[in-house]
């Protein structure tokens, strides 16, 4: 009974697509993230170095401009990428594709998103309520399909979508060979069934786009999109087509046509001398209606490594088949094109083709693009990330040869770091590549030409002389070609057939416009202490912010490969401490002198001048000098009574100081201007209870509910501004009369609009707050309305506008037809008991203008939080390290520049900064940081801390060119003959201080030699004294070829002291070998094991344990016979229990004792599970082990001897299984942090001592795709509670493109009476709860038997890992 809960999102872009999703005109890109769907709009902001308009101050934070508008420099303009929305999918994404359907709700075009399974979902942009609307789910993988009996499971096989380019129908490959066709409507389908029902009936008449439109629009109004879908195998097309290989839809044909790459036999690079040409292309064309097809053409003999087809559109056309060491282009006519692109490609094919292997590039992995829709030149990005330009010849009408020309580092070559996995046109010089192997970019090219003069295209040339035509003798081709071929494709080739720019492929210049960062692949990780830098030494104050570990991982791959540091929490660099132990408030102000004139001056460098401390009685003002403030007297600021706000107004020429009872306002120099008493009717005082400040406006709530409104006028003088009738209701106002009114907003529903009527009568949330701020970084701000209530939840609400007004309206008031949108947030306060009366009243939300470079919101209280947002993500909340807050505000001084002070519960003064690495990144909800500390070319694969010198050891590979050992037979091999070196990894270890972020000591292990596993573990290091200390342990396995017998080296290594180098008191550690070990078979896991310190080995097909001797040997005391491949070792700490997961064989449980040394095996999993991460999990005095197989299904076992089912322990119990959808690369055992309070019995009233807790543990899963989650056992109650609410909100809840989770967590065959039928519970269903109104949340929580709040973790901690 566990509970599964994803801490952080996946980051990793499996898949991307561009189109205009949003309304008609938009500009989106569309990605996916295993099972993270993200939707972005393109925008071009310039620098501000680059960009100031006329007005506008040096300095503004918000620089975007609308994508397509014109802007000064433009050429200095970059374009980055605004989160829309975000989406949790159930189900993981296999494809994405476009398609123009019929009466979309937005205007634009709808989107097909395939997932495992062989699912396929039609989803649209719904404008009303801003969010993704489905329209239809098509699943085909049910047992209606039959297959051959011995053929593998249809899950086997992996499904692609191909989508017509005119969005008749679309295609989705699955199974062995199985084609899914889903037709879809398209405009005038009906007309032409009606216009020929009578036999003789004249000619169709040809429509205006327009009138097409509306009829389309008037017919097809009830109808679906979409026309039944049909199954059949790829054989019925032809029964040659029996092994497919990959098939895409082609451009500039009449009907749905596809091209595909089959053979009639499997191709094998073992079987090549009798297999090497054996692959063929064939086109066929779609009948939709008959569900018929006609092979128009077949190229055979084609290179048996082609694993691709790439349509292309105009000027190019035809396909484009991508192999290893080759491409071969195809045109409509059958004509073929191929390059070779190194020595392989014609040993490994006849093909004619021309010869570029002097390039020697590896074209696996490999993804291409066309540049524009007007170029005949594509990129090409390969699994390196290096990039090379394919340049077409054409020749009149066809394509007459390839060319292939790699790009230089100096114009952007090197700009991507990783492989590709796709990529997306954005128009406009720019395109999208993502990554699974690092970060994502977006990707922009211009072109450097030497002419100056702007000359007229061909087209333009035809466009104007219209003499100049071909003959009829060029389109008296057949009326079957005709039917085939659009016939507006020759005009598009003729344009380009001569180009005239006179640009070359060297001539491009790549950069990088905009990043998504991504955490994916984790491959290691481990825990460490924060280190001190050097600017942060000497500073007091600093251990109550400082988050006792940090989580550190090795991610990414190749020249993307880095060091991720992760924190749950802000840690502030604190600069300075002082005693402040009456504050209960914080403001600092820098107010503007005023000129002769009556204009603003700018201040002393716009810093801050003025730090003020409110009291409950007295109130104080400080200077700054330097770090210290100093008490600042003989000012008019009047410093008795407590303050509500400050703030500035007349364009930042006045202080104001809000009291309970009046207004003052003060000039820079803090001499007062004028005193506003608040009055009533009546002349009665009345207390201000809030403020809002709005430059010249100032808005005052006061005890009676009443608002009272000032506006500053020229001379900074504050006059009263009538309003209109008042409301309790939540109103948008502009300042005097109320333009919007919300009166459901405290039900909090998912859409909030001043025409929304709620059914019936809904419970409401207690809201103490609302606030209306901009949240961003430097480059784009946008506004947020935030609701606080009583229990300190944040709920966050963006602003949208439907319907949209038309392109020829007049440009309406922000407020017009303004709606809210609610955004999820998965933060979870925190609940701590304090006797600061200060914090029993919450403290109001403050507005920070630039912390860091970030637009924040702060929440001061018991659970302090910063609300921090960047452009390609939504808000995160991020709780603040330490104790509770009474107060923040900004801080601006020279010094501190861009931070913020604070008062805690204590009363200390702290003046810091957000971070103390300024490439720090918030857009996860975590703190990460990211370290290179290796040049470009080395593969960081391992990380491990070394605790007594605070340093980690890294284990990194290089690809270097393989050579036979010097025991292969086959020397006789020349060196000619090995001009193309196939690359093998060899690694070394490094000693990295992270202190000063450089690699101190290196140890080169031998060629070949690769590390597989790299453990920190306390051993025995002398037989004699039984000292033990950690010592580093590296397992590795040489890469000698498949003809000779593997073999590994287990070593063993020690940080020792050494001289230092002159200048770097780092270099004082170095690495020292212990011990050395070579090993038959190579060493594939490695764990300690046992209390004496042992470590134990997975080496080839054994388990043994080895110790430490004082000659340096590491010798072995026990062995135990495995099965295949030890892929996972694990050892519970304080005991000598094991497990070893095998690759092939399943799990085995045991242990090992000391005498006599003997490994004993006490239970096993079923045989057939291909185990890839295993760990033990201990809760209440049961034993759980957890295992993730290949399938990436979760399974939970327990070991139980007094089970019978257990055969005495001999089997271990299967007691439920989950789907994760992402690929384990780790699971660690690791201490909780939640204060889960156990459910106590019924006792009858009769008192009984309940048993001290035991400590609670959880395991931390990491993934490939970049996401982090943890599960943690629940008791009985807990777990049927939960359950019960996971049930609820599966049928409550709107799912994105309407996948059920519960069949995407279900195991396969766990319904047809597999494995354990108890599941796991879904964390991040249940953190859905917060997206329902407060009616149906507390409907949901009273069926589940929970409180209104929901959180079943207790504590304040949601996650269990509260020392990060």
């Amino acid at each position: 009974m566990q509970c599964y809960t994803e801490v952080l999102p996946p980051t990793a872009v499996t898949h991307a697509i561009s189109l205009p999703f949003v309304h008609a005109k938009a500009n989106n890109l569309i990605v996916a993230k295993t099972a993270l769907l993200q939707v972005f709009e393109i925008r071009s902001i310039v620098p501000l170095e680059h960009r100031i308009a006329p007005g506008q101050r040096r300095g503004s934070k918000d620089q975007s401009v609308p994508d397509g508008k014109d802007v000064s420099q433009r050429t200095e303009s970059i374009s980055t990428l605004v989160l829309v929305a975000e989406y949790p999918l159930s189900g993981t994404v296999t494809s994405l594709a476009r398609v123009k359907a019929l009466n979309t709700k937005s205007g634009g075009e709808a989107l097909l998103v395939a997932v495992r399974d062989a699912k396929i979902s039609l989803v649209e942009w719904d404008p009303e309520n801003y969010t993704l609307s489905t329209i239809s789910i098509h699943y085909y993988e049910g047992d209606n399909i039959h297959t051959a009996p011995w053929a593998s499971d249809l899950t086997e096989y992996p499904s692609y979508l191909t989508v017509d380019p005119s969005s008749r129908c679309a295609a989705l490959k699955f199974g062995a060979r199985h084609l899914a066709i889903l037709p879809f409507r398209q405009i005038g389908d009906d007309l032409v069934e009606e216009e020929y029902e009578a036999v003789g009936s004249p000619p169709p008449k040809v429509a205006s786009p327009q009138t097409l439109k509306d009829i389309g629009s008037d017919q097809h109004k009830k109808e679906t999109p979409y026309s039944a879908s049909f199954v059949l195998p790829l054989t019925a097309l032809d029964p040659s087509l029996t092994h497919p290989i990959h098939l895409a839809f082609l451009h500039e044909y009449r009907e749905p046509t596809f091209g595909i790459v089959s053979s009639n036999k499997a191709a094998s690079s073992a079987l090549l001398e009798e297999r090497k040409d054996i692959l063929t292309y064939s086109v066929f064309t779609l009948d939709l209606e008959q569900r018929a097809s006609t092979t128009l053409l077949s190229v055979t003999n084609l290179p048996y490594d082609i694993f691709r087809v790439i349509p292309l559109a105009a000027p190019i056309g035809g396909a484009l088949l991508v192999g290893s060491n080759e491409l071969v282009h195809v045109d409509q006519a059958g004509k073929t094109n191929a390059v070779a692109v190194n020595d392989f490609a014609k040993q490994c094919s006849s093909f004619p083709m021309s010869d570029q292997s002097g390039l020697r590039l590896r074209l696996e992995g490999c993804e291409i693009e066309q540049l524009s829709q007007e170029s005949t030149e594509m990129l090409v990005v390969l699994h390196t990330g290096e990039t090379a330009i394919l340049s077409f010849k054409i020749d009149g009408r066809s394509v007459s040869g390839l060319s292939m020309h790699p790009i230089a580092a100096d114009r952007g070559g090197l700009a991507i770091r990783a492989a590709a996995s796709c990529t997306a046109p954005l128009g406009r010089g720019r395109l999208f590549i993502g990554s699974e192997d690092g970060d994502s970019v977006v990707l922009g090219w211009q072109k450097r030409t030497a002419q100056f003069t702007r000359k007229r295209s061909h087209a333009q040339m035809l466009a104007e002389d219209e003499e100049l035509s071909f003959s009829d003798e060029d389109f008296s081709d057949d009326d079957v070609d005709d039917d085939l071929y659009g016939r507006a494709a020759a005009p598009a080739k003729a344009a380009v057939a001569s180009p005239t720019t006179g640009t070359t492929p060297d001539s491009y210049v790549f950069r990088v416009h905009d990043v998504l960062p991504s955490l994916g692949p984790m491959r290691s990780v481990c825990f460490g202490a924060p280190t001190t830098t050097s600017a942060e030494e000497g500073q007091e104050g600093r251990e109550d912010v400082r988050a006792p570990l940090e989580l550190v991982a090795a991610v990414g791959r190749g020249r993307a490969s880095s060091l991720a540091v992760l924190n749950r929490e802000i840690s502030p660099r604190v600069l300075h401490t002082s005693d402040m132990s009456d504050a209960r408030g914080l403001w600092t102000v820098s107010a503007k002198k005023t000129t002769s004139a009556g204009d603003a001056a700018e201040s002393t460098a716009g810093y801050d001048q003025y730090l003020i401390e409110g009291g409950e009685t007295v109130s104080k003002v400080y200077s700054f000098d330097g770090l210290d403030t100093k008490e600042v007297t003989g000012t008019e600021f009047e410093g008795e009574g407590a303050i509500v706000d400050m703030g500035l107004l007349a364009s930042g020429t006045r202080i104001v100081h809000v009291q309970k009872s009046e207004v003052r306002t003060y000039d820079s120099d803090l001499g007062l201007s004028q005193i506003l008493p608040i009055l009533d009717e009546s002349d009665a005082e009345l207390r201000i209870v809030a403020t809002s400040f709005a430059d010249p406006y100032l808005m005052l709530l006061r005890e009676d509910d009443s608002v009272q409104i000032l506006e500053a006028d020229a001379s900074g003088d504050l006059d009263d501004v009538e309003v209109g009738e008042e409301t309790n209701s939540m109103r948008w106002l502009n300042l005097r009369t109320p333009v919007q009114v919300f009166p459901t907003l405290s039900s909090l529903p998912p859409v909030v609009s001043a025409d929304y009527v709620p059914r019936r009568a809904q419970p409401r949330e207690t809201l103490i707050e609302i606030l209306v701020a901009g949240l961003g970084d430097a480059s784009l701000k946008s506004p947020y309305m935030i609701l606080r209530s009583a229990t300190d939840d944040l709920v966050f609400y963006e602003p949208f506008h439907y319907p949209l007004p038309g392109a020829s309206s007049t440009p309406a008031s922000f407020t017009h037809n303004l709606r809210f949108r609610k955004v999820p947030n998965p933060h979870t306060p925190k609940y701590l008991e304090t006797e600061d009366a200060s914090l029993n009243k919450a403290s109001p939300l403050r507005i920070l203008a630039d912390v860091g470079g970030y637009s924040a919101v702060f929440m001061p209280g018991v659970s302090p939080s910063l609300v921090l947002k960047t452009t390609n993500g939504p808000p995160r909340v991020i709780n603040l390290r330490g104790k509770g807050v009474r107060s923040l505000t900004g801080l601006d001084t020279d010094v501190c520049q861009n931070g913020f002070a604070y008062v805690d519960i204590t009363g200390t003064l702290r003046q810091c900064t957000l971070s103390c690495d300024k490439a720090a990144q918030y857009d996860l909800g975590w703190v990460s940081r990211r370290i290179r500390p290796f040049r470009p070319g080395h593969d960081l694969g391992a990380v491990a801390y070394f605790e007594p010198n605070g340093l980690y050891a890294l284990a990194s590979s290089q690809n270097v060119g393989f050579t036979l050992p010097a025991e292969d037979l086959r020397q006789d091999i020349h060196e000619k003959d090995l001009k193309f070196q196939p690359l093998v990894p060899q690694s070394s270890l490094h000693l990295f201080d992270p202190g000063t972020s450089t690699i101190i000591d290196t140890y080169p292990f031998a060629p070949s030699e690769y590390v597989t596993s790299l453990q920190v573990m306390t051993l025995e290091a002398s037989e004699q004294t039984h000292v033990q200390r950690p010592l580093i342990v590296a397992g590795t396995t040489f890469l000698r070829g498949e003809d000779l017998a593997a073999k590994g080296g287990l070593y063993v290594f020690d940080v020792v002291r050494v001289v230092p180098e002159i200048g770097k008191p780092e270099t004082g550690r170095k690495l020292k070998l212990i011990s050395r070990e070579d090993i038959r078979g190579a060493v594939t896991a490695i764990a300690p094991l046992g209390k004496e310190g042992f470590v134990g080995v997975g080496q080839g097909q054994k388990l043994t344990v080895r110790g430490l001797k004082e000659d340096g040997s590491c010798l072995p005391v026990a062995f135990l016979d495995v099965q295949c491949y030890v892929s996972s070792l694990k050892s519970l700490k304080d005991s000598n229990f094991w497990l070893m997961g095998d690759a092939w064989k399943g799990l085995w449980f045991g242990g090992f004792t000391e005498e006599p040394y003997k490994l004993t095996m006490f239970g096993k999993s079923r045989s057939k599970m291909e185990v890839v991460v295993a760990e033990f999990l201990p809760y209440n005095d049961q034993l759980y082990i957890v295992v993730v197989d290949a399938e990436c299904d979760l399974h939970v076992l327990q070991y139980d001897p007094e089970n019978p089912k257990s055969l005495s322990g001999q089997r271990l119990l299967h007691k439920s299984t989950f789907h994760l959808g992402h690929w384990p690369t780790s699971m660690t055992l690791l201490p909780s942090t939640m204060n889960v309070q156990p459910s106590q019995a019924p006792t009858n009233g009769v008192s009984e001592t309940q048993p001290p807790a035991q400590p609670l543990f959880h395991i931390l899963i990491t993934t490939q795709s970049g996401a982090l989650a943890t599960l943690t056992p629940l008791d009985e109650p807990e777990y049927r509670r939960l359950g019960a609410l996971q049930t609820h909100l599966t049928s409550v809840l709107d799912h994105a493109a309407g996948l059920n989770p519960r069949a995407y967590r279900a195991a396969e065959g766990e319904a047809g009476g597999g494995f354990g039928g108890r599941g796991v519970i879904d964390g991040g269903l249940l953190r859905r709860v917060a997206e329902l109104g407060v009616g149906r949340r507390g409907e949901v929580m009273g069926r589940s038997g929970g409180e209104m709040d929901g959180g079943f973790l207790v504590g304040g901690d949601s996650d269990g890992l509260g020392y990060l």
